[in-house]
């Protein structure tokens, strides 16, 4: 064993008392020496291999950086790469990468960097790198960049994803020499490969690391170990192991809107002398889009309608809702009531053919949208957070891809 896989295991051993949480996610990492073809890709970009993550969960290292490294260092340099797993990033940024690589690169460090540094790690290495400056949010959870009057100013790092940090950071740089930032770690962010089986294979691994973090979220609850900022990640994991129906319905009750009103008393107060008031109850409007082109069975298709027709009869009084279809453009809408329902419950899919969303998005945007629900197995035009102007749900069939509408909004799928 070389000195720096034997520093390596060490670390992860130590992992063990500090972090039980982090020490379980090291288990599967495979670490190995960066191989020659990786070395030369990372430098034909201009950058020095040091540490990095790639999609089968690889850690590659370079023995000469790890020697640089004390091991408090080391330590916090291997959980910063467990994080980009655990996050996704290897997954989820490589439209962002492939655009601004270095404000990807900010993004995800500072939501990694930002959890380190709650939870103790040593942070020396990432707050000024041998390559520059460091990405650290400050104690009141703010990254800033730059300085007066050009400064870029994210404000609640710990709340937020690396893509809606991103996305901030983004709108905000006006000159991109702001942006700047080169990590002390290795980034391969770009994707890996664009077959079908490539990106199932990617699916399954992504699928597997959600696993595991819910696993050690489990051990390191159960000792009351979880580490700082990782409780509302694991919350949003088990979230989204509930059944599509239930997020479904969930996703409507959160857009019902209940203010309250002293014009009109509480009758059950006042009863008891006490001057309170009541609820007032505003309608929402819920646009339910069918891509008529995908592909989805008969019985998912009913299914989905059946459930459509049956929340607007449990949130009766409360909501608005019409159905429209679309292959290339968007059909006339359909109110969802009582005397339309044998007509909801016989729409069919078409299959094949052509199929665009921003016609559809551009009839929509029109409209007064609480939410939008957007039945499609995703294989359309790409559609970025700026064509849209509403809240949608996308809920995609089984066979479907969320590539072409990556950041735009919630997607469920139908299982």
């Amino acid at each position: 064993m070389s000195e720096a896989l034997e520093r390596i295991t060490k670390a992860r051993i130590n992992l063990q008392y500090s972090s039980p949480f982090f020490a379980y996610l090291s288990l599967h990492l495979k670490p190995q020496e960066f191989s020659k073809e990786l070395e030369e890709h990372l430098k034909s970009k201009g950058q020095v291999p040091t540490l990095a993550v790639d999609q089968n969960s690889h850690l590659h290292y370079s023995s000469d950086y790890i020697a640089t490294l004390d091991d408090a260092d080391l330590t916090s340099s291997l959980v910063h790469e467990i994080l980009h797993l655990s996050f996704g990033h290897i997954w989820r940024l490589s439209r962002q990468f492939k655009e601004c690589p270095s404000g990807t690169n900010i993004s995800a460090d500072a939501v990694i960097n930002r959890i380190l540094d709650l939870n103790g790690f040593d942070m020396k290495s990432f707050k000024k790198t041998k390559l520059g400056e460091g990405i650290l949010p400050d104690s009141n959870d703010v990254l800033s960049l730059g300085q007066p009057p050009k400064q870029i100013k994210i404000k609640d790092i710990s709340k937020k994803t690396a893509e809606e940090i991103y996305d901030e950071l983004m709108k905000q740089a006006k000159d991109k020499d702001m942006i700047k930032y080169v990590p002390s770690d290795n980034h391969l962010f770009e994707g890996d490969g664009e077959s079908e089986s490539d990106k199932q294979a990617q699916k399954e691994i992504e699928k597997e690391w959600k696993k595991r973090i819910i696993e050690a979220g489990e051990h390191a609850k159960n000792i009351g170990k979880l580490p700082s900022g990782m409780g509302r990640y694991i919350d949003d994991l088990l979230e989204d192991k509930l059944n599509w129906k239930q997020l479904l319905a969930q996703e409507i009750r959160n857009e019902i809107i209940n203010d309250y009103s002293f014009t009109r008393p509480s009758k059950k107060a006042l009863a008891h002398g006490i001057y309170l008031p009541s609820v007032k109850k505003e309608n929402v409007d819920v646009r339910i889009v069918i891509d008529l082109s995908g592909s989805i069975s008969e019985k998912d298709m009913k299914d989905f309608l059946t459930e459509i027709v049956g929340m607007s009869k449990a949130f009766k009084d409360r909501i608005n809702m019409e159905i429209i279809t679309h292959e290339t453009e968007p059909s006339e809408p359909i109110e969802v009531n009582r005397a339309n329902e044998e007509k909801i419950l016989n729409i069919k899919f078409k299959g094949g053919g052509g199929t665009e969303a921003l016609p559809t998005i551009k009839y929509l945007n029109k409209k007064n949208n609480s939410l939008v629900i957007w039945l499609t197995d995703g294989y359309f035009e790409t559609v970025t957070r700026d064509d849209i102007n509403f809240k949608v749900l996308w809920v995609l069939t089984k066979d479907g891809t969320d590539e072409s509408i990556k950041d735009t909004g919630r997607v469920l799928t139908l299982e």
